[in-house]
């Protein structure tokens, strides 16, 4: 996890802690004789005010901290403060209630929780918190799940503290229809578990203030004590686990049974698998193997997989990212964990080239839009219990609460308590017992639970950027508007959206970033050879350097075998996107540009391959290879150049990457042309990959037994990966929480192989030191000598042999 030097503390509630963070209340309305609606507010929770009248049809109410530094309030206090626009001077004073237990403030909790999620959502601080930081839980998002009709919500930040029990939070909301009456359904929703499920009517909350809705603006904050009783029903796990998938759905339905406002909150914790550390240390681990594989075409004993192992090693990377593509109900935490990897298909967002492709795809018919941000972690059926079945909203009736032993009653009942002469009755009134606890929710009711509580379809509540922070286009725009009825696809696109690109430029994307990287490693082999040319002029270059310094040497050794793996590691991906543009693509310029690339890429195969295949059939397959006791800089061209391909596998299977090319163009047909079929995807690949996995356990093609090991091992780690992929189908059905782990055991499965490979990358940095590899190089070294001696000998028996015939004409 990573961790940021400026973490926010909870609130405290001990004297020795932090200050304690002001309420802040703002309420406005117009002088229509509303204004006894605030004062009824605030007599909830407090005895003491101070108003004033800015004379602008506007009421604001204004309670402030004294100036020493403030203590941290106990739980029966409530501090007030208010920002106004009014010239006059602000009264000064604290705000006291009367001493009343902590568990009577559940109904103002709930007013407030209720009030807290019909908004949008301005994180408080969503940074990951760090493994050691604050336990704590805040909404990430929030969205309409039906239009507006009565309610109009533009911002809200709620947080947890679970240290000290307290509930942060800033709220805006405003009712734009008049004579409104409505009751609130409210349900948290965790892992497909019904955490908290209430019916309250709004009419029987402090004195009817709310019944019917008032139009004015409600803008305010604060800080309230959660009941321990209901704090202590969160499991520990939930502060921790990465990638909560928690939310909560609140729906205001009026007198006629017509819901007139509905909003879904997702909430975090703040972990995620999604580290920027991961990505950079993929990164570095490719950067490795591609300079470990330099190096090895550098040292004369070193031929074969060490030099491949940038290949291994990229596939390896890819496939983490390739399984995300399928169209399954993955666990929030391996898409997170998925996106880490991105990077190595091509999913690069590079903000004026997404632009430069968006505008040449409306100019040539393209209209397809997607939905942006990392919000799509935070939006679908992860949050709800996907399989379970659609239920109308008559259906649902909340479930009793039982209060210990003693009595049962609904919560509605407790509401209707309240004195209509004194809103604050019910404080006083109502006493939880120590030990109450709340009966849990029974499968039978959560299977009737609304469809719009519990979706089979994803339904995102967009607009989320990393760690679940709200991404704010605009301060005070509308909320994103979700239809609870729509299934928003999965695979490609999904993943395409988590980084703010549009499905249909995802073709592009690929194979911009792809050249971009063609000329990167062009570059690089530059800088090498002039940077070795310049020093071999200061230098005199040891005998292995010469396939450095010489460039037809450099160009034969190097630039072409690391064009044909660049080749090895783009094609199979560019094939898989190119498949995908030409199914769902929307303009004619990608699906053209889509045929040239490949069109191009197939004639750079091939001409690496068909000259390896004419060369074989003429000179026998041994011509490919170096010979055993001849240093690669001493060999002919065909080894140096066609026989790259061929380097890492017998003779007897030189061809074995075609294998692996054919090998990629199923897989990209399983993924482009099988969207929206999951089960048909992970099903069909699982089969596939097994029998590749049999035919590399038979015929064992590569080089050594060290080679083996390692292609059958990774071609095992995708069998279990695609194994595990169909337990997220439908028709698989397994249910929420079993799924959630078997998705870090898919993070597992997918982990191992890039962990096996850089350790077979560190060690092949310092193979070529091993006594072996240096007892292989004076051995080659050896008989060079030997050659050079035997040619010098042969050279001077010619010129004796030469001189001879010219004695006797002398004489």
């Amino acid at each position: 996890m990573q961790h940021h030097s400026h973490t926010r503390c909870p609130p405290s509630t001990s004297s020795s802690m932090d200050p304690f963070r002001p309420v802040s209340v703002s309420l406005r309305t117009p002088a229509d004789g509303r204004a006894s609606r605030e004062a009824d507010i605030i007599s909830a929770y407090s005895h003491s005010i101070d108003t004033h009248s800015t004379g602008s049809g506007t009421r604001t109410i204004h309670a402030h901290q004294p100036q020493s530094r403030p203590r941290p309030p106990r739980p029966d206090e409530v501090p007030i403060t208010a920002s106004s626009s009014s010239p006059l001077p602000r009264p000064r004073t604290r705000l006291r209630s009367r001493q009343q237990p902590l568990s009577t403030l559940l109904p103002s909790f709930i007013f407030t929780f209720l009030l807290l999620l019909l908004c949008n959502t301005r994180s408080t601080n969503a940074e990951d918190p760090g493994l050691f930081g604050p336990d704590q839980l805040f909404t990430s998002s929030v969205a309409y799940c039906s239009p507006p009709e009565a309610i109009l919500v533009s911002s809200l930040g709620l947080r947890f503290f679970r240290e000290n029990g307290t509930l942060e939070f800033d709220i805006a909301a405003a009712s734009v229809n008049n004579n409104v009456s409505a009751r609130a359904a409210v349900s948290v929703n965790a892992y497909g578990l019904g955490i908290f499920n209430v019916n309250l009517d709004l009419c029987t909350i402090a004195n009817g203030i709310l019944c019917p809705l008032p139009t004015y603006n409600f803008n305010g904050g604060g800080v309230f004590p959660v009941p321990p009783q209901f704090a202590s029903k969160i499991p520990t796990i939930a502060f921790k686990i990465p990638d909560l998938e928690a939310v909560a759905t609140v729906q205001l339905i009026d007198q006629n049974d017509r819901i007139v406002a509905c909003l879904q909150a997702t909430l975090s914790n703040g972990h995620t698998t999604y580290q920027k550390a991961a990505i950079w240390g993929t990164v570095g681990l490719a950067l490795l193997a591609a300079g470990s594989s330099f190096l090895h075409s550098a040292i004369p004993a070193s031929v074969g997989a060490a030099q491949w192992r940038i290949v291994d090693v990229m596939v390896a990377i890819q496939h983490v990212a390739v399984v995300s593509l399928l169209s399954l109900t993955y666990p929030v935490a391996f898409t997170s964990y998925a996106s880490n990897f991105a990077w190595s298909i091509g999913m690069i967002n590079i903000a004026p080239v997404q632009s430069s492709i968006t505008s040449t795809r409306r100019k040539t018919g393209g209209l397809q839009v997607g939905t942006f941000g990392n919000a799509l972690e935070a939006d679908g059926g992860r949050k709800y219990d996907p399989f379970l079945p659609r239920r109308s909203l008559v259906e649902w009736t909340p479930e009793s609460f039982t209060m210990a032993e003693r009595s049962s009653f609904h919560p509605q009942s407790l509401l209707k308590r309240i004195s209509e002469d004194d809103p604050a009755s019910l404080l006083r009134e109502i006493h939880f017992d120590e030990h109450a606890v709340v009966t849990p929710l029974n499968k039978t009711f959560l299977g009737s639970l609304p469809g719009r509580l519990l979706a089979v379809e994803r339904i995102y509540a967009p607009n989320t950027g990393p760690n679940g922070q709200l991404l704010q286009a605009s301060e005070g725009g509308p909320l994103p508007l979700i239809d609870p009825n729509r299934t928003t696809e999965e695979g490609i696109d999904l993943f395409a959206e988590r980084f703010d690109i549009e499905p249909a430029n995802v073709f592009l994307t690929v194979l911009i970033n792809y050249v971009i990287l063609f000329g990167f490693m062009l570059a690089a082999l530059t800088a090498i050879y002039v940077l070795v040319r310049f020093f071999s002029k200061i230098l005199a270059p040891p005998n292995w350097a010469q396939r450095l310094v010489k460039w037809d040497q450099f160009g034969g050794s190097y630039v072409t075998a690391f064009i044909g793996r660049y080749l090895l590691i783009t094609f199979p991906i560019l094939l898989l996107f190119a498949f995908y543009q030409w199914r769902f693509g929307d303009s004619w310029v990608p699906d053209l540009l889509a045929a040239i690339a490949i069109a191009v890429f197939l004639a750079g195969l091939a001409t690496f391959f068909i000259p390896m295949f004419v060369h074989a059939r003429r000179s026998g397959k041994e011509e490919l290879y170096y010979p055993e006791d001849l240093p690669p800089a001493e060999a002919g061209r065909v080894p140096k150049v066609w026989g790259s391909f061929a380097h890492p596998w017998k003779p007897k299977f030189y061809w074995a990457y075609l294998l692996f090319l054919l090998w990629s163009v199923i897989r990209a047909c399983f993924i482009a042309f099988g969207t929206h079929h999951g089960f048909r995807q992970s099903v069909g690949l699982l089969a596939f990959e097994l029998v590749l996995f049999l035919i590399l356990c038979i015929f064992r093609p590569s080089r050594n037994g060290a080679g083996n090991c390692v292609t059958i091992l990774l071609c095992l780690s995708r069998v279990i990966s695609w194994g595990i992929c169909v337990a997220f189908t439908h028709e698989a059905n397994v249910k929420t929480i079993p799924r959630v782990v078997v998705g870090f055991v898919l993070v597992v499965a997918t982990g191992i192989p890039i962990i096996l490979l850089l350790l077979l990358t560190i060690v092949d940095l310092f193979s070529p030191l091993r006594p072996r590899k240096l007892r292989t190089i004076k051995r080659m070294n050896r008989k060079r000598a030997e050659r050079e001696a035997k040619a010098v000998e042969e050279k001077e028996k010619e010129k004796e042999s030469t001189a001879e015939p010219a004695s006797p004409a002398s004489s």
